[in-house]
C-alpha cells in the first residue's frame, strides 16, 4: 500500500527538494531471515515521510510478528527539504532523533568492533539486542543505550582463554564535557 500527497510542479532547479506538505505512506508485508533458524519469516513495515519547511520527518514502524527477529521504531528527522540524493552518507550528517529496536541477531560477533579498545574480549553465538539510540546530526547521542540479556562471551586474560555465558549493556554517559561510551560485561 503506497500513497503520494501533494508533489506539487517546481521548476528544474528546485529537482530533489520537498515541498512543506508533502508526504509519502508506504506500508507493506517484508520477509526477513529467521536468525533462529535460518528460515524466512514474515514482517511488516511501515514507513512515513513529510515535508516541513524546513526539515523532513521519517517514521518506520516494524512491529515484532509471531515468529520474527523483532521489533523496530524510528522517529527521524533530516535538516533541510531537499532530498538526500548523494546517498547515505549525507542523509546521515543531517538526521536527528531516536532509533528503538529489540532484535535477534543469529551472530553476535560483529559486535566485536564495538568493543575494539578491548580486543582480547569476543562476543559470540546468538542473541537479543535491545537498543535505545538517539542520533544528533548524524552521531550517536547521549542517552543511547544498549541491552544485551543473553550472550556468550570469550576473554583472552594473561595467556588463558575465558569462555562463559554473561549479559552486557551499555551506551553513551556524560563525562565532563562530553560523551563517552561505557560498555559492562557480566558473566553469570
Amino acid at each position: 500500500h503506497r500513497d503520494l500527497h501533494s508533489f506539487p510542479t517546481r521548476r528544474s532547479s528546485d529537482l530533489g527538494q520537498l515541498q512543506p506538505g508533502s508526504a509519502i505512506h508506504w506500508d507493506a508485508g517484508v520477509q526477513l531471515a529467521d536468525a533462529a533458524a535460518g528460515q524466512p519469516s514474515d514482517g511488516h513495515l511501515a514507513i512515513d515521510v513529510g515535508a516541513r519547511p524546513d526539515r523532513i520527518d521519517v517514521d518506520v514502524r516494524m512491529p515484532a510478528s509471531p515468529g520474527g527477529n523483532g521489533s523496530l521504531a524510528a522517529e527521524l528527522v533530516l535538516a533541510g527539504n531537499r532530498l538526500p540524493l548523494g546517498g547515505l552518507g549525507e542523509a546521515l550528517a543531517r538526521t536527528s532523533g531516536a532509533i528503538d529496536f529489540d532484535w535477534r541477531f543469529g551472530d553476535l560477533r560483529w559486535l566485536d568492533g564495538v568493543v575494539a579498545r578491548a580486543p582480547w574480549l569476543r562476543l559470540d553465538g546468538s542473541g537479543n539486542v535491545v537498543a535505545s539510540l538517539r542520533l544528533l546530526q548524524g552521531r550517536l547521542a547521549e542517552g543511547s543505550k544498549v541491552d544485551i540479556p543473553e550472550l556468550a562471551v570469550q576473554a583472552d586474560v594473561l595467556g588463558d582463554e575465558l569462555v562463559g555465558s554473561g549479559h552486557a549493556s551499555g551506551g553513551l554517559v556524560a563525562s565532563g564535557h562530553a560523551s563517552v561510551p561505557r560498555l559492562q560485561v557480566e558473566l553469570d
